[in-house]
């Protein structure tokens, strides 16, 4: 799935990808190493992009 994003991102919309977090095994093992990744950017603050179905368990695990 981050590749899709990734290539999405880049192909359909002209954004370049700067942050990528692809090592995590589990939704709250991507949410740690995101926020490590992006507050070293000063960054505290994010769009939390999932499929419908996966929006309640992510933004529970996102927001701890």
């Amino acid at each position: 799935m981050d590749e899709l994003m990734h290539w999405s991102l880049e192909t359909d919309f002209g954004v370049p990808v700067r942050w990528l977090e692809e090592k995590a095994a589990t939704t709250m093992g991507n949410a740690r190493r995101s926020a490590r990744l992006l507050q070293r950017d000063g960054i505290d603050s994010v769009y939390l992009m999932t499929q419908t179905w996966h929006l309640p368990r992510a933004l529970y695990v996102f927001k701890k």
